[in-house]
């Protein structure tokens, strides 16, 4: 499963609260879903500067307090400039190109530089998707902020998706709820010295993706949040792997340089 979570998030907002619903949950609108949705992710496009601490916790099912696996990573913003780092996969983006370092399978690919913002979820889709789901529901939260529940209809993928809010309208939590039995991949590095872990029962897991320490005064040292550097080097017009990712696989999809 954790593979199917690293993809899953690096588009950061896919949309997918638990089965049962309680009192306190109240029906939404449309528009108050769409409204809400809107200022968290205007946020993170407008906001030029800043850096996010990011947690994750996988459940063996919708109802479960105990985590079965746990991690925590970041995302910082300067600029065109991005950094994110997630189970083991940095992506970064400067003035140059856009790559992704993956260490669980040793991989770097390679791509070019593009717009910041632009892998945000688009809310004409969110838009058609509520049209379509089994309900809408909200909860007013004891500290002024709110979450939103979509409930889906019966599909193959998620039964539920859940987002968090605080008072200032930042997003704060994201809860994915999934509709099929899956059971945990074992992607421990083979040649590891850590114990092996169990695999997950096989069950209707969770998904919650917390965000916290929203920072917009930090000032992030370029080299070594964005720089290519450490992962590449210059070998005539092409770019490598350096000495220390030189047994990673190395993939350019780069467009071509014009002469």
């Amino acid at each position: 499963m954790r593979k199917t979570i690293v993809s899953f998030f690096i588009c950061l907002c896919a949309f997918g609260a638990a089965a049962t619903v309680p009192d306190n949950w109240k029906t939404a609108s449309k528009a108050d879903v769409l409204a809400g949705y809107q200022k968290a992710m205007d946020w993170f496009a407008k906001t030029g500067n800043y850096k996010i601490t990011v947690a994750y916790a996988s459940y063996t099912d919708h109802t479960t307090t105990s985590a079965f696996d746990q991690s925590s990573g970041y995302y910082i913003r300067n600029g065109k400039n991005v950094h994110s780092c997630m189970m083991g996969m940095h992506t970064i983006q400067n003035d140059r190109l856009r790559f992704a370092v993956d260490t669980v399978n040793k991989m770097i690919v390679l791509n070019d530089a593009g717009e910041v913002g632009k892998t945000l979820p688009d809310m004409n889709a969110l838009s058609g998707l509520l049209d379509h789901v089994q309900s809408v529901q909200k909860l007013q939260l004891a500290n002024g902020g709110s979450s939103y529940k979509i409930t889906f209809k019966p599909n193959e993928l998620y039964s539920a998706y859940e987002f968090e809010l605080n008072e200032k309208g930042l997003l704060t939590k994201l809860k994915y709820f999934y509709s099929t039995e899956l059971a945990e991949e074992n992607d421990e590095e083979i040649d590891s010295d850590a114990p092996v872990k169990k695999e997950m029962p096989k069950s209707r897991p969770r998904l919650e993706v917390t965000f916290s320490n929203y920072e917009t005064a930090f000032v992030p040292n370029y080299e070594k949040e964005f720089s290519e550097k450490k992962y590449l080097k210059a070998q005539g017009n092409k770019l490598i792997a350096t000495e220390k990712y030189a047994a990673y696989t190395l993939k350019d999809y780069r467009s071509p340089v014009k002469k």
